[in-house]
């Protein structure tokens, strides 16, 4: 798979067992591109007569000093440990068979369902264009050729200038079009982001008032796409998993062209803010995001 990657083919890969794990690889795969040239595959686990070089001696006698220090370790276990693990596989044992007799149930039932006339056959959903991804979000383009003076007086605050120049940096066409959540954008634009609403009327904040990291998220969000409609090119949010390699929740993002390098720093930030990696419940994940300028 990755000498694929490295020859520029992009195998489905979406689909495979451990998908997950796959596409953390990929995200990391598209940092390193520049540096990697070939990929080998090394025998972990090949005799003596079978190793074909010296990575594969290598990768043999690592293993072989793992399960050295595993067998030691295992040695050091307490009997109540052994204990709990025996039942531990027990339930898992047991788990498993309830879960297999449950999905031949299901089966079973789909299969008498499907043999069953239906009057009226319920349409499945159109699935969604991979293409569509491949272009900018036509609000996103119509923001970065707007003027502060296109826009409704309640918008046009101090730093209207700046969310709008903001916004052009993310359609340059050097780089390639990918989903980015609000998360990832609050984090780009955070340093110098001041807009907040006052009931119907956007204001300047108060560099002194402190915003909890959801209110902010929220506050950019609403601020990009009130401007978007006032100038009749709404954003076109989808409920996606963000182009990073911390954020693995699914989350509303926006097509825009947003260099490697940001991506980057955007996942440098929460490598050291976030409560635990990969971030993949909001709440619990990020509930030690600080307030305010999150960049101090």
């Amino acid at each position: 798979m990755i000498a694929h990657w490295i020859q520029g083919f992009e195998p489905f890969w979406q689909e495979k067992q451990d998908a997950d794990l796959w596409f953390l690889l990929h995200a990391q795969f598209q940092h390193a591109r520049p540096f990697v040239h070939a990929s080998m595959k090394v025998q972990a686990h090949a005799k003596p007569p079978l190793q074909e070089t010296v990575l594969d001696e290598w990768a043999v006698w690592g293993n072989g000093m793992a399960d050295l220090f595993a067998e030691e370790a295992r040695q050091q276990l307490s009997l109540d440990f052994w204990n709990t693990w025996t039942a531990v596989k027990t339930h898992q044992s047991n788990t498993w068979s309830f879960g297999q007799a449950l999905h031949k149930l299901f089966v079973q039932i789909g299969l008498r369902a499907q043999a069953t006339s239906v009057a009226n056959q319920v349409p499945v959903p159109a699935q969604v264009d991979a293409s569509e991804a491949l272009e900018l979000d036509p609000g996103i383009v119509a923001l970065s050729k707007c003027r502060v003076e296109d826009l409704p007086k309640h918008l046009q605050v101090d730093e209207t200038q700046h969310v709008l120049h903001w916004l052009d940096t993310l359609t340059d066409q050097r780089f390639a079009v990918t989903w980015v959540s609000y998360h990832q954008l609050l984090v780009d634009y955070q340093w110098r982001l001041r807009p907040t609403v006052q009931g119907k009327r956007w204001v300047s904040r108060d560099p002194y008032a402190v915003n909890s990291y959801p209110q902010q998220v929220q506050l950019l969000g609403r601020f990009v796409q009130n401007m978007a409609k006032a100038i009749k090119a709404p954003l076109r949010t989808d409920q996606r998993r963000p182009s990073s390699l911390t954020l693995t929740f699914w989350s509303g993002c926006i097509r825009v062209s947003i260099s490697e390098e940001r991506l980057a720093n955007i996942d440098n930030f929460y490598k050291v803010k976030a409560t635990r990696l990969p971030i993949s419940q909001i709440v619990r994940d990020m509930s030690d995001i600080p307030p305010g300028l999150m960049t101090e």
